[in-house]
C-alpha cells in the first residue's frame, strides 16, 4: 500500500512510478529550493602547485540548481576552515537554509570540528561509501568536467600547467553561466527543443528497417529567418554608433545571432511550416514530425539548424525538397545560366565544381528564386554600409 502524505497531488502519481513506487511519505523529503542540499568533494592534491601555491581544489555543487563553487586549498587541512566559512557566507547571501550536505567518508569531512559546526547550524550530513563514485554522481561528474576542460584549455592554448587553477576557476565560470533562468519563467520562453543522440539513433534505426533513404539540411542562416514575437531592442553595436543618435537604439524586425531567443524562434519558424505542410508533431518528441500519406510514411527531426528527413516514397522527398530548398539569388542572370542546359562561351570560366548546383536545379532538388537586393537579409555581411 502506498501511504499518501502532503505532496502535490498534481504530480506525487508521476514521481510516484518514476521513483519505482517510492512512499509517498519520503518524497517529501526531496530537494524543493536552492542550497538545501549540497553535494560536496576535494580533489587532489596535484602534482604541479599552481601560480598561488595551491595542491586541492574543494568542490561544492548544489543539488537544485547544480550551480558550483571551486575553492583552492594549500592543505588538505584547510577543508574544514573553507567549508565553514562557506556555508556562513551563502546562508546570508541566498536569506535561505542549508538542510543537508552529502560528501564521502574521508576525514577532512568527518572530524569533529566540521561536526560540531554541522550540528550547531541544524545541518544533516549524510555519507556515501567509500570508493562508490556512483553514490555521488552528481559532483563526480562535475568534477570530471572541471578537470578536462582545463587540460584541454591549456593544451590547446600551449599553457604552463601552473596556471591549472585559473583554467579550472574559468571553467567553472562558463559552466554557471548556463544558470540564468530566473524562477517562474517557462522553460519554453526560453529555450527551444533539441533532438537528443538517442533520438537521431531511433530515426535512421526505423529508416534502416524500413529501407528508405535518410536526407540532411543545414540551415545556414537559420536565425536569421526566425520570426520574433515580442519586442527586442539592441544597443548600437561597436564601429555602428549613429553620431546624430548616440541615445538611441535599433528595434529587431528579425531574428538574430546571439539573442537568448533565436533558437525558439526559429524552432516556432520550422513549426508553423511544418504544421502548415500537413504534418503533425509528436508528443512525447517535441523535434519529431511525421505525415501519412496512405500508406506512406514522412518524418522531419528537427535539432536546431540541422534537419533530416526520410520518407518510404521517393517522390514525397522530393516533393518535400521543393518546399525546404530554395535558394535567393541577387542576379538575374546568374538564375538564367542554371536554368539552361546549354553551355556557352561566357560560362567556360565557371569552374566545373559548381556545375552541381545546376545538375540540381534541372533536377528539380533546388528551386532558385529571384530576391531584390532591397530584401536580402544578409547583405549587412557583405556590403559596405552607407554613410548616413
Amino acid at each position: 500500500m502506498c501511504l499518501l502524505s502532503k505532496v502535490v497531488l498534481d504530480v506525487s502519481w508521476l514521481w510516484h512510478r518514476r521513483l519505482v513506487h517510492l512512499n509517498f511519505q519520503y518524497k517529501n523529503d526531496l530537494v524543493s529550493e536552492p542550497i538545501e542540499l549540497l553535494h560536496i568533494d576535494l580533489c587532489g592534491p596535484s602534482a604541479i602547485e599552481s601560480l598561488h601555491h595551491k595542491k586541492c581544489i574543494l568542490v561544492i555543487v548544489d543539488d537544485y540548481t547544480r550551480f558550483t563553487w571551486v575553492f583552492f586549498l594549500r592543505l588538505k587541512s584547510k577543508t574544514t576552515f573553507e567549508l565553514n566559512n562557506f556555508i556562513k557566507v551563502i546562508e546570508v547571501l541566498t536569506k535561505l537554509p542549508i538542510r543537508r550536505i552529502l560528501s564521502d567518508n574521508r576525514f577532512e569531512f568527518t572530524n569533529a570540528t566540521i561536526e560540531k559546526f554541522l550540528i550547531d547550524k541544524g545541518i544533516e550530513h549524510n555519507f556515501c561509501t567509500s570508493y562508490t563514485p556512483q553514490q555521488y554522481s552528481v559532483v563526480e561528474r562535475r568534477n570530471q568536467t572541471l578537470v578536462e576542460a582545463p587540460r584541454s584549455m591549456l593544451n590547446f592554448e600551449n599553457l604552463p600547467l601552473y596556471l591549472w587553477a585559473e583554467a579550472v576557476s574559468t571553467s567553472c565560470f562558463t559552466q554557471n553561466r548556463r544558470f540564468t533562468q530566473i524562477k517562474g519563467l517557462d522553460y519554453d520562453e526560453t529555450f527551444a527543443p533539441v533532438a537528443h543522440l538517442e533520438d537521431i539513433k531511433i530515426f535512421f534505426a526505423y529508416a534502416t528497417h524500413e529501407g528508405f533513404e535518410v536526407n540532411q539540411v543545414d540551415v545556414k542562416i537559420d536565425f536569421l529567418n526566425g520570426e520574433l514575437d515580442s519586442e527586442v531592442y539592441l544597443q548600437h553595436p561597436s564601429g555602428f554608433v549613429n553620431l546624430a543618435y548616440p541615445n538611441y537604439c535599433y528595434k529587431l524586425q528579425k531574428d538574430l545571432y546571439g539573442l537568448k531567443q533565436a533558437p525558439r524562434t526559429w524552432y516556432k519558424t520550422v513549426t508553423w511550416f511544418l504544421k502548415h505542410s500537413k504534418f503533425q508533431r509528436r508528443i512525447l518528441d517535441p523535434t519529431l514530425f511525421y505525415r501519412s500519406n496512405g500508406k506512406h510514411l514522412m518524418f522531419v527531426q528537427i535539432s536546431v539548424d540541422d534537419i533530416i528527413f526520410g520518407s518510404t516514397d521517393l517522390m514525397i522527398i522530393a516533393d518535400f525538397e521543393k518546399l525546404m530548398i530554395p535558394i535567393y539569388c541577387d542576379s538575374q542572370s546568374a538564375i538564367t545560366i542554371s536554368l539552361s542546359s546549354i553551355q556557352h562561351s561566357i560560362t567556360k570560366h565557371i569552374d566545373i565544381q559548381y556545375h552541381f548546383i545546376k545538375d540540381h536545379i534541372l533536377n528539380c532538388n533546388i528551386e532558385l528564386v529571384f530576391a531584390p537586393s532591397d530584401d536580402e537579409i544578409d547583405a549587412v555581411f557583405t556590403k559596405a554600409l552607407d554613410e548616413t
